[in-house]
């Protein structure tokens, strides 16, 4: 009994549109651009495109996404690298702009999952068995960068040399090949507004701004509603310098941040932060410490009593105490109570940021801004003092 015929490879799927934000087209073959639809199955030699500040994200086989910066350009198609009977291995070929290349959880073998590069006239493989490692693939002049964000990867090139990159590293690919490899810089620290910050949402424009890096050239902004940025965003856009301007369109928890552009490479992301947009005046719910509160002590550290209103309907909240200069640092105190009060001891002596959120599964903070206070130790025995520390 004769086997079917393998499908052609134009015929074959290997993956789908899941998702579109903008002016996104999808080019088959040689035929003109038309707008891409979401749920539209992704076949060999189809070319995807974002315009402006569209954004997409592709599902494909071997457990891979895909999301489109902006703007972009790639060529998706069957890859010839891998045995049929690994299954259907995806091939990208970034034209231009940059994509971002992440490992799902996936329910196919190890040896199945994974994509290939496509630089040059030849292409690399690059596996990944773990899920949640990512890829940023970006178009430079005369190669084709591969950053691993997160996770780690196994590069194979068409003379079958194997290595190895971690997360923080990035390599060129060029004519196949592994042309240079190093370590990627770390993205710029975001400076304001503060995190967890609060505003009044109808027609907010607002600026962001992160540090400064020597010698850069130009800066990726991205803002999301989706804290794992997974999703497109609502905004993807390249800067000249340290700061944008963000138009909030809707209420909700925005998530924010930016890489760096140094000699046409692009760094690492920079560590993310967040600020809330409400639909009604939002309202400042703590109590004490007040903001720049200080206490003296000498020896034992005192007893910090930190208290806020209630929110009606909240049945417990979470207290954030942390070193440093926002509540994401390492080392932060958390306390969930019922109480709209909460005594700490034992907290040494340094800088902290405190605020409180709602423990409902939205996370609502009850501060328009996390307060500072100051703990000071003292060497010489007084008696201890505490400064302005009421609302």
């Amino acid at each position: 009994m004769a086997l079917p015929a393998a499908a052609p490879a134009a015929e074959l799927e290997l993956g789908r549109c899941a998702a579109a934000d903008g002016e996104v087209e999808i080019r088959r073959g040689a035929e003109p651009w038309d707008a891409a639809a979401v749920g539209e199955e992704l076949r060999s030699g189809d070319s995807l495109r974002s315009l402006g500040r569209a954004a997409a994200r592709l599902e494909l086989a071997g457990g891979v996404a895909v999301r489109l910066g902006q703007p972009a350009q790639l060529l998706v198609r069957l890859s010839s690298k891998e045995p049929a009977a690994r299954g259907a291995l995806s091939e990208l070929s970034v034209e231009s702009g940059a994509v971002y290349a992440s490992l799902e959880q996936s329910n196919e073998p190890s040896d199945g999952r994974g994509l290939a590069v496509l630089a040059g006239s030849a292409a690399s493989v690059i596996r990944a068995e773990k899920a949640g490692t990512l890829l940023r693939i970006s178009a430079l002049e005369h190669a084709t960068e591969v950053a691993v964000l997160a996770g780690s990867i196994e590069v194979v090139s068409d003379s079958d040399a194997k290595m190895t990159a971690e997360a923080g590293q990035r390599l060129d690919l060029g004519s196949g090949r592994v042309a240079s490899f190093s370590a990627l810089a770390s993205g710029p620290q975001p400076s304001a507004p503060n995190a967890e910050e609060r505003f009044f949402c109808p027609g907010l424009l607002l600026r962001l701004a992160w540090a400064s890096v020597a010698n850069a050239d130009a800066y990726r902004l991205e803002v999301s509603r989706d804290a794992s940025f997974a999703a497109p965003g609502d905004l993807f856009a390249e800067l000249p310098s340290a700061s944008g301007v963000f138009l909030a369109r809707a209420p909700g928890r925005y998530s924010w941040r930016v890489a760096s552009r140094v000699q046409d490479h692009w760094s690492s992301w920079g560590p993310a932060s967040s600020f809330v947009c409400e639909a009604a005046q939002p309202e400042d719910r703590l109590v004490a410490p007040a903001n720049n509160a200080s206490a003296r002590f000498y020896g034992k550290s005192p007893k910090l009593t930190f208290s806020w209103n209630a929110v009606p309907g909240a049945r417990s909240y979470k207290l954030v105490v942390a070193p440093g200069a926002d509540l994401n640092q390492p080392g932060a105190m958390v306390r969930v109570t019922d109480k709209t009060s909460v005594v700490l001891t034992g907290l040494p002596a340094g800088e902290y940021r405190w605020g409180v959120f709602v423990e409902d599964g939205t996370a609502r903070p009850l501060h328009l801004v996390p307060r500072r206070f100051v703990l000071v130790q003292q060497k010489v025995k007084t008696q201890d003092a505490v400064k302005n520390w009421g609302n």
